[in-house]
């Protein structure tokens, strides 16, 4: 039977962007995650199918330079002469005070982002407009909601996709009838003369975008030989694809991990349950051997080594290792790119692992400390370095035994609620905290804030597991709680096993209430009210 299993990231917050629920009518039994204001399921399942989403890194925004006219500035300029903007007022309701009003400018490529002043080879008075497909006025994403929860079959499915229009999205699914698959679904601007890395000109008499790549011309994928499908955030196109859908792409870190563990003759949902746990490092399986490889290490840091070079690569958060790798880590990135860079380092300091191992084991160039005249530095060197500086920089965090050290010491979880987590008297009312696995090349992902070294602000925002095996149940998880409400007692009851790893039941049998629930909402159109009962 097919499985499917999906965990999308996003920034973790409280309360969750995700409700979880199932709707079912006399036409319709879906269930999954929802997202409150929203009329359908977004990820989840029917009685026939079960689908999940990942973004895509598809490009669909471009900036555009627009020119200020000079002698009117409520006009623009283009190809064709002088153009008026489309200006808009709108009023923003203040309590207890006046209303604010924000004068919005609409080009024909788009709204106006900011005003720039003088730009490179334009002259003084410049405009930034965004032009963006979720911007088209012909946008159906709504409607493909509500046909996906009908769709019945992976042509069904390819049809009501054919709506969605924004965000792209990799859309994985598999069906009762043991078919599998992949789709990106979302409107693709087909650009005239730019890839779209860098701001357009405005003035210019070609088009920006001359139309859209056909749905059928978009990435699909259907029951492939391998009989599984992987996807995280990693293109899903090879070279010969004949259309350009972006510059720059997350790399396969987490895929290739996932790749292993799912290479198995007979997975089951055990397998893929902890394949979505994994806290596997494949950042430390690129890095890690640069450090161990170096000669001549100072013996205040061999023990250190030693640690790294037992250590099975899972940032697990209760052991000492990952801390001291994801330190020595961001501290190779600041000591090989800084002496060239200087100030603007900070803009930088996220760089991504593709270009940073490119660097460390290409030419030994950007290695070379050009602050030094009398030595040329390898990349060996700066390993080195960068390990005495984490050393130290631990040190004075969290004290000079090393056993002392946890992973999760230095990465909390912060879900926080805006705008009540700016306020100490009641931050701990709203927010969530809590610590868990993993770094941002794990299954298991942990993205960093880049202000807070290694506070989680993003992860799987929720988990789903559907086996057609047993289709009478789905598998879930959210990060929070199902209430908004912070006294409430389900505010955050699911975030230790989403913490843990562990996934709840939801039934898809028939029935007035599922087995095991302790309240029932009612919400009746017939007396225009609701009622919970226990």
């Amino acid at each position: 039977a097919a499985m499917l299993a999906n965990d999308p990231h996003l920034r973790l917050a409280s309360p969750s962007v995700w409700y979880m629920a199932r709707l079912r009518t006399p036409e319709l039994d879906v269930a999954g995650a929802t997202i409150p204001g929203m009329p359908f399921v977004v990820i989840g399942r029917n009685a026939d199918i079960a689908w999940g989403f990942t973004a895509s890194g598809v490009d669909v925004q471009d900036l555009v330079l627009e020119s200020i006219d000079p002698k009117a500035s409520d006009h623009y300029l283009t190809a064709e002469g002088s153009e008026p903007f489309d200006i808009t007022d709108e009023r923003i309701g203040i309590r207890f005070g006046e209303p604010e009003h924000l004068r919005v400018r609409t080009s024909r490529n788009g709204p106006i982002l900011s005003d720039i002043g003088a730009a490179p080879d334009h002259g003084e008075g410049h405009a930034v407009a965004l032009r963006w497909t979720a911007l088209e006025e012909d946008d159906r994403t709504i409607e493909a909601g509500f046909d996906l929860a009908r769709a019945r079959n992976p042509d069904e499915l390819r049809h009501a996709l054919a709506d969605f229009h924004a965000p792209p999205m990799n859309v994985v699914f598999a069906d009762r009838a043991g078919h599998i698959g992949l789709v990106l679904a979302g409107r693709v601007p087909i650009r005239s003369s730019t890839d779209g890395s860098l701001p357009a000109d405005g003035r210019t008499a070609d088009p920006l975008w001359t139309g859209f790549i056909p749905s059928p011309d978009l990435p699909h994928t259907l029951d492939p030989p391998a009989g599984r499908l992987i996807n995280a955030n990693n293109p899903v196109i090879g070279p010969e694809y004949p259309y350009h859908l972006a510059v720059d792409w997350d790399p396969d870190l987490r895929a290739r991990r996932l790749e292993q563990l799912l290479a198995v003759a007979d997975p089951d949902t055990d397998t893929l349950a902890a394949a979505q746990n994994d806290a596997h490092s494949t950042l430390a399986d690129d890095f890690l051997p640069l450090l161990l490889n170096a000669p001549g290490p100072p013996p205040r840091l061999v023990p250190l080594i030693e640690r790294l070079r037992r250590w099975n690569r899972r940032m697990d958060r209760d052991a000492v290792e990952p801390l001291i790798f994801a330190s020595w880590y961001r501290a190779l990135v600041k000591a090989v790119l800084t002496d060239e860079l200087g100030s603007d380092f900070a803009r930088f300091e996220g760089i991504r692992a593709r270009a940073m191992h490119r660097i460390v084991t290409g030419s030994q160039g950007w290695c070379d400390d050009v602050s030094t005249n009398d030595a040329i530095e390898t990349c060996e060197d700066r390993a080195i370095h960068a390990l005495g500086q984490a050393a130290g920089w631990l040190g004075d965090r969290f004290g000079a035994d090393v056993h002392d050290w946890r992973w999760e010491m230095a990465q909390p979880v912060v879900m926080k609620h805006m705008p009540f987590d700016e306020i100490p008297l009641i931050r701990r009312l709203f927010s969530i905290e809590t610590v868990k696995n993993g770094d941002s090349s794990s299954p298991d992902v942990a993205i960093h804030s880049r202000t807070n070294p290694f506070e989680i602000t993003a992860a799987a925002s929720m988990r789903m597991l559907v086996d057609w095996a047993n289709p009478s149940q789905m598998l879930l998880a959210n990060a929070t709680g199902q209430s908004g409400h912070p006294l409430s007692v389900h505010h955050r009851d699911m975030t230790p096993a989403w913490r843990d790893g562990h996934l709840s039941v939801l039934r898809m049998t028939a029935g007035p209430s599922p087995e095991g629930a302790s309240r029932r909402l009612e919400i009746s159109p017939k007396t225009k009210g609701m009622r919970v009962s226990r």
